[in-house]
């Protein structure tokens, strides 16, 4: 009698290609210091959250202002910050983003996106789920 059936199983990071290259234009966005490497990938209804920032970010335009603000801030600022591809299956995630601050082992945060129409509807940055239970790629896009 032959044995069980076994049905193969994808991750989620092996199905939305879609989704890994917008999480490659972000990191592209944070290694570049530019936000002209993330600007197209935006939906139009666009919202960005944080769990260190109490406000959720409605509209593309806002978020513009905000990112640029920061990215000037992180050009002045000693120390480094990069942003890795990375994989997690919480959420049903997918691709995601790992930010490290200064060396590598100091992971910040996790960056989840959602998508509509092939572009970014969401992100989201977050400590959960940890960069550290993230399974890291050594991609670092620039």
């Amino acid at each position: 009698t032959p044995g069980p059936r076994v049905r193969a199983v994808r991750l989620s990071e092996d199905r939305n290609t879609n989704k890994l290259e917008a999480c490659r234009a972000y990191a592209r966005m944070v290694n570049n210091k530019d936000f002209s490497c993330l600007e197209p990938w935006l939906h139009e209804d666009f919202s960005y959250s944080s769990q260190w920032v109490m406000e959720e970010m409605e509209g593309r335009n806002r978020f513009a202002e905000y990112i640029q603000a920061k990215l000037e801030t992180w050009k002045k600022e000693p120390g480094f910050l990069r942003a890795q591809i990375a994989y997690t299956n919480q959420f049903g995630a997918g691709p995601c983003v790992v930010i490290e601050q200064d060396h590598e082992d100091n992971l910040i945060a996790t960056l989840l996106i959602t998508m509509k129409e092939d572009r970014i509807a969401s992100m989201s940055m977050c400590g959960v789920p940890s960069p550290f239970e993230c399974r890291r790629t050594g991609e670092f896009p620039s």
